[in-house]
C-alpha cells in the first residue's frame, strides 16, 4: 500500500496474498525476514484466552447491561450531547467511561483471541495480538494508541494514511491525519451496525439513529494530547499524577481522564441505543456459555440491587483480574 508494506511480505507472492487478505497482522522472524511459525502452544493458549475472555464477556455484559451501560448513574445529557462541560469531568461519568473502555478491551480482546486461534491454526503462522491490555498497562497517549490499543486498525492507519502523509509532510500533519482518518471511519461504523429500518427491528423501540460527529471529535481531542505530548518532548503530567496513585488505579486514571471528549461518545452510542450488532452479538454469544447468570440468579440480583460503593469494589475487583489475565 503506497509502497508501505514490510518488505518481507513482496518476497513471496503467497505470503503477499496472505498478508493483504488476512484480518490479523503476520509476524515476521527479524533472523530470516520469513513469516513465522506459530506453535502448537502458542495455538493452545489462544483459544483458552478466547474461552476466557468469552465468560468473562458474558459476565461484564450482564452486569452492565443491567444499568443501560451506566452502573454509576445517567450524566444529564440531550439527544447524545452532554449537556454542560461540567458533566464532562465529574465523578460518575469518568467512572462510567472507564466502564465502557473496559467493555470495549474485553470485546476486541475475545475477537481478537479468536482471530489470532483461527487464523494460525488455518494458515500455520503465528501474528499479532490485536490488544496488549491497554486500559491498564499505558504509560501515555500515544502509546496507548500506537502500542496498545487495537493493533491491527493501527498497522493499517499507519501505512495506508501515517506513512503516505509522512513522506511530504512534518509527523505532527501525518500524526493528525491518522486521527482523522480514525474518526471517519468509525462515524461510517456508526452508520453500518445499527438498523436503519423499523422492518429490520426486533422490538418496538424506535431503531436508533446515531448522532454524527461523536466518533470524530473523540479521535480529535485524542490528536490533541498526542500532538501536546510531541509538542513537549514526551513530558507529560499523566505520568507524574500516575506516579503518585496506587499501582492498580495509575493506567486506569490515565485512560478515563484521556477520552473525556468520549463522554460525548459514550452517551451517543449507550444511552439511547440497545448498543450495537458487535458487542450485542458477542455478549449473546458469551451469555448462551453463562446460564448462571439470568436474570432469576441470586448472582444477577446481587448485581443490580448494590449500591454505588458496592458497584465500584465489584468493577474494581474484575477490572483487576482482567489486568492480571491479559
Amino acid at each position: 500500500m503506497y509502497g508501505t508494506n514490510p518488505k518481507e511480505v513482496e518476497k513471496s507472492k503467497k505470503i503477499f496474498a496472505l498478508f493483504i487478505s488476512s484480518s490479523q497482522e503476520i509476524v515476521f522472524d527479524p533472523r530470516t525476514d520469513e513469516a513465522a511459525k506459530a506453535t502448537f502452544s502458542e495455538v493452545f493458549s489462544h483459544l483458552v484466552k478466547f474461552l476466557q475472555y468469552m465468560m468473562l464477556n458474558g459476565i461484564y455484559f450482564s452486569w452492565i447491561s443491567a444499568y443501560e451501560f451506566h452502573p454509576f448513574g445517567v450524566v444529564a445529557a440531550r439527544d447524545g450531547y452532554i449537556s454542560s462541560p461540567s458533566n464532562i469531568i465529574c465523578l460518575r461519568q469518568l467512572a462510567n467511561n472507564f466502564s465502557i473502555a473496559l467493555l470495549y478491551q474485553l470485546l476486541l480482546t475475545f475477537f481478537g483471541e479468536g482471530l489470532v486461534a483461527i487464523s494460525s491454526i488455518l494458515t500455520g503462522l503465528r501474528f499479532r495480538k490485536m490488544m496488549e491490555n491497554p486500559v491498564f498497562t499505558s504509560a501515555s497517549p500515544s502509546d496507548f494508541w500506537g502500542q496498545k490499543w487495537n493493533l491491527v486498525i493501527h498497522e493499517n492507519l499507519k501505512r495506508g494514511v501515517y506513512k503516505p502523509v509522512r513522506k511530504r509532510f512534518s509527523r505532527n500533519v501525518a500524526m493528525v491525519s491518522s486521527f482523522v482518518a480514525s474518526g471517519i471511519f468509525h462515524e461510517w461504523i456508526l452508520l453500518v451496525i445499527y438498523f436503519r429500518n423499523y422492518s429490520e427491528c426486533q422490538d418496538i423501540r424506535p431503531c436508533y439513529k446515531p448522532v454524527l460527529g461523536g466518533a470524530l471529535s473523540f479521535f480529535a481531542w485524542n490528536a490533541v494530547l498526542v500532538f501536546l505530548e510531541y509538542a513537549t518532548g514526551g513530558v507529560s503530567i499523566m505520568p507524574k499524577f500516575a506516579a503518585a496513585l496506587p499501582r492498580f488505579f495509575a493506567q486506569p486514571a490515565g485512560c478515563v481522564s484521556r477520552p473525556s471528549a468520549g463522554a460525548r461518545l459514550h452517551e451517543t452510542v449507550h444511552r439511547r441505543a440497545s448498543f450495537s450488532r458487535f458487542s450485542g452479538g458477542a455478549a449473546h454469544i458469551s451469555k448462551s456459555f453463562l446460564t448462571l447468570l439470568q436474570h432469576d440468579t441470586i448472582i444477577f440480583r446481587f448485581f443490580n440491587h448494590c449500591q454505588y460503593v458496592q458497584r465500584v469494589k465489584g468493577i474494581s475487583v474484575f477490572a483487576k483480574f482482567v489486568s492480571h489475565l491479559s
